[in-house]
């Protein structure tokens, strides 16, 4: 198991997973865990908020999560949402928000009314690629071409799940940019 979650997650995520199961302070950032209880929305967090991921995909979370709060509370959702009912408040009329670390999807941000997926392009650093193919496994478009000197990357392919930079053991494949994909409407 341990191998698994190593080869899927990283020797970060594994360590970091394992110092919270030994009762360890993770050092998880304390905006992941406020609660929306009492409020007519939801922001839920991929797994990447207990450890499953990489510190830059936690940053790009919470660089996201904390002005979304910020927002929400701004334009008082709550009273929006209480407002725009026209029927007796039920369950299904909470507001949902989803917001993932990569684009995998894990937590689908496809089926929340508005979601943030984190997006990391990746680019190869000429000269030093050893042809290992690590960067080939969490790749499961297929975007990776090692035939050439250096990996070639297929953007068409590629979901920018920053995947393959994780797993490159020689720092050839490294994100160039970082931003954020928004879909709205819930509807998948």
């Amino acid at each position: 198991t341990e191998a698994g979650y190593r080869k899927t997650f990283g020797k970060e995520a594994t360590e970091m997973v394992q110092a919270m199961l030994r009762g360890d302070d993770a050092n998880l950032p304390e905006e992941f865990f406020e609660s929306d209880e009492g409020d007519l929305y939801k922001i839920e967090i991929c797994p990447a908020k207990f450890g499953a991921c990489t510190p830059v995909k936690r940053k790009m979370i919470r660089d996201i999560l904390v002005p979304l709060r910020k927002k929400i509370k701004e334009l008082d959702l709550t009273r929006v949402v209480i407002e725009s009912v026209r029927t007796p408040l039920m369950s299904h009329h909470v507001f949902r928000f989803s917001i993932i670390g990569c684009s995998n999807c894990c937590l689908s941000p496809y089926s929340s009314d508005f979601g943030i997926i984190s997006l990391y392009k990746p680019g190869v650093k000429s000269d030093g690629c050893i042809k290992c193919k690590a960067c080939l496994v969490p790749c499961v478009e297929g975007a990776i071409d090692l035939e050439n000197d250096d990996p070639l990357i297929d953007y068409n392919k590629c979901m920018m799940c920053g995947g393959c930079e994780t797993a490159c053991m020689k720092g050839i494949i490294q994100t160039i940019e970082k931003g954020y994909k928004v879909v709205v409407g819930g509807t998948g």
